[in-house]
């Protein structure tokens, strides 16, 4: 494997990246069912809806960092030849967060006016840039899929090779369960890793 790190750990986000399963389910899900349930008890008020919009995008946010988390530091221990593109990961988690906000805020009006009068015109104008978000998640999963094979064989792979962990986080958070300890098992190596190299250096 390419090490990028051989002094000093570039690890961010550590906590996240070696936290439970059960941990990372829990706080992920149990934000987005807070605001599901937020959304069914509400009444249609401006404070109402915006404590629920607010909730249900604090559950989007918490997974894009974990998996800006994952991917990013995956990325840095990416093997010479891993054809991964860290920018275009970093813009499709941007603009689907951007993205998914506007069209919260876009509904709660609708919902909180029931005006659906203008509804088809803002679908129409909405529809390119929600076909993108729906490439640019499907992107941000392949990156972190293919990061975590890519890392784990120490090559460069085909997407054949990592399909079966892009449908474990495509269905996230379920997949959790399955490549968190994955992930958990990569950190650790590097950071027991580092540590001997660390400690080489201090012996020489």
């Amino acid at each position: 494997m390419h090490d990028t790190l051989p002094t000093e750990s570039h690890l961010t986000f550590e906590s996240i990246l070696l936290a439970e399963p059960w941990q990372v389910f829990v706080v992920i899900v149990g934000t987005m069912v807070l605001g599901i349930f937020l959304l069914t008890i509400v009444e249609l008020e401006d404070l109402n809806l915006f404590i629920s919009i607010l909730s249900n995008y604090l559950s989007e946010v918490l997974l894009a960092v974990w998996f800006y988390a994952v991917g990013s530091n995956l990325y840095r221990m990416r093997p010479p030849g891993a054809r991964l593109s860290l920018r275009r990961f970093v813009f499709n988690l941007v603009y689907f967060l951007l993205y998914s906000l506007i069209l919260l805020i876009a509904s709660a009006q609708i919902l909180s006016t029931w005006n659906f009068s203008s509804f088809g015109l803002q679908l129409m104008i909405l529809l390119p840039f929600h076909l993108y978000a729906i490439v640019a998640a499907i992107a941000i999963v392949a990156f972190v899929a293919k990061a975590l094979v890519c890392v784990a064989e120490r090559q460069d792979v085909p997407f054949h090779a990592y399909t079966g962990t892009f449908l474990l986080l495509f269905f996230f958070p379920f997949g959790i369960w399955n490549v968190q300890p994955r992930i958990q098992a990569i950190i650790r190596d590097r950071i027991h890793h580092e540590d001997d190299l660390a400690g080489n250096l201090v012996d020489s």
